[in-house]
């Protein structure tokens, strides 16, 4: 099993959740400050995600292992891109080969399973109803849909930017309290 041939990888995967859930609150902070609703929501949106993923992965080693693994799954999912559809001179779809290739010569041999979503990962953390629903309403806005189009310059703008950026940095407070437990990484 691929999982098997990682050494134990939980205290650099922790680290780095820290290190990003660090960088997106800095962000966080600095879009609040220019009241950009789109970024705002879709930083709050990136907290909640790493708020997920931390605690999935402070849970055991083994779940650390399997996000190791999850991101070489992400980029073998994220290069199945048909060639000559960004670029005639590069193939993605070789460089995906060469990747799978490479992972099997090094004895992981699950690289082309899917990867795990992290509405999977909330459900078996027992909050997947809150990832459901926060996730849908910060998308609204993360994206150019027509909601966040709407609200842009309204009155409502600010109070909506605020609730997200309070809610985000709840999470990120939460999210690095989790990482910074005892026995953690630092």
């Amino acid at each position: 099993m691929d999982i098997d041939k990682l050494q134990d990888v939980q205290p650099d995967v922790l680290a780095r959740l820290r290190f990003a859930v660090e960088a997106n609150t800095r962000n966080l902070q600095i879009a609040t400050e220019e009241g950009r609703i789109s970024t705002v929501a879709w930083l709050t949106r990136n907290l909640l995600e790493l708020m997920l993923w931390s605690e999935y992965c402070t849970k055991s080693p083994s779940n650390a292992k399997e996000f190791v693994l999850d991101s070489a799954r992400d980029a073998n999912d994220a290069l199945d891109i048909p060639d000559g559809l960004f670029a005639d001179d590069f193939s993605f779809r070789a460089a995906r080969e060469e990747l799978i290739q490479k992972s099997k010569a090094d004895g992981f041999e699950t690289l082309d399973e899917s990867y795990t979503r992290v509405s999977k990962i909330a459900k078996d953390l027992g909050k997947g109803e809150v990832f459901k629903y926060l996730n849908k309403l910060l998308s609204k806005f993360a994206h150019p849909t027509a909601l966040s189009i709407i609200y842009i310059g309204g009155q409502a703008e600010r109070g909506i930017t605020e609730k997200f950026s309070t809610l985000g940095m709840r999470m990120s407070e939460a999210t690095l309290k989790v990482l910074r437990k005892p026995g953690r990484a630092d």
